[in-house]
């Protein structure tokens, strides 16, 4: 995608060229029971998917597409991105033993890049815990786990570097900024804290070059939003959340004193979704939603 810079998506279709060194701080104790907590249920996810002919008259070409994903529970069910699995002709889970099973889509949720996939096993799979993600603070120490450039297996340490950052992806984004190396491969992988509990998705990588790889700068979904959506992907059942279809933007004491508004709280609408409800009722952008006092 095109902005003032370049957002990769963390999955991998082919090894890039990497340029530029990025350095993170060095794992300790914590973070060794950590990663021995959670690796053995961090996955691989192999597969094919169909690509646009690079010549007129050309068949689509088929291409491997690595990325990763973490058993949520031990029955088989598998938290990934959703840009990971788009579009795959198959799905291949990868565990850590060697064994290679073939994966099921439950469901994906592209508004929010998460999706479930499930295998069939015949003994429990090791799990990881959801984690609380709304307690994380700048400075924290977190691990990323994942197949990075489809090598394999490998964890990385490093610390939250900024909490609810919007890369312009979803109308829904609130993504960990950490400098724990996230590459491409590393998507659907999870983001752990020192107790080993998942409290992101890896999802971004952030590089003035489209084609570079990690410099320091990385994205995770929270584990709040990652298991709420999950939740409802595995269990249909559950009431669909509202959605307006609206990015909103604080309404600072600047803004509401230049529009005459003294100092009124609320926010004011950044963008509307033409396909939304807030478009039908005739919501624009640079409307003012003034909080209400009862």
């Amino acid at each position: 995608m095109s902005r003032l810079f370049a957002l990769i998506f963390a999955s991998l279709v082919v090894v890039p060229t990497i340029s530029g060194k990025a350095l993170a701080r060095a794992m300790g104790a914590g973070d060794i029971a950590a990663a021995q907590t959670a690796t053995p249920a961090v996955v691989n996810i192999a597969l094919w998917k169909l690509r646009p002919p690079t010549r007129d008259g050309d068949p689509p070409r088929r291409v491997k597409v690595y990325g990763s994903g973490f058993v949520i529970d031990p029955s088989g069910i598998i938290v990934t991105n959703r840009h990971v699995i788009d579009g795959a002709l198959n799905i291949k889970v990868i565990f850590g033993n060697g064994d290679q099973l073939d994966g099921k889509l439950l469901g994906a949720a592209p508004m929010t890049d998460i999706a479930v996939i499930k295998v069939n096993v015949d003994h429990p799979l090791p799990a990881l815990k959801w984690g609380d993600s709304n307690c994380l603070r700048i400075g924290d120490s977190v691990l990323t786990i994942g197949n990075p450039l489809g090598l394999g297996l490998s964890v990385s340490a490093g610390i939250v570097s900024a909490l609810n950052r919007n890369i312009e992806d979803t109308p829904y984004d609130d993504y960990i900024q950490t400098d724990s190396a996230i590459n491409h491969g590393n998507s659907g992988g999870p983001m752990v804290d020192l107790n080993g509990e998942v409290v992101g998705v890896d999802t971004a990588l952030y590089n003035p070059d489209e084609a570079g790889g990690f410099i320091g700068i990385g994205f995770a979904i929270p584990a709040e939003l990652a298991k709420f959506v999950a939740n409802r992907l595995i269990d249909p059942s559950h009431p669909k959340p509202g959605w307006l279809g609206i990015s909103l933007q604080d309404l600072t004491q600047e803004l509401s004193a230049a529009l005459g508004l003294g100092d009124a709280k609320g926010v004011i609408i950044a963008a509307v979704d033409d396909r939304g409800p807030a478009h039908a009722v005739g919501l624009r952008p640079s409307d003012v939603i003034l909080a209400k006092h009862i």
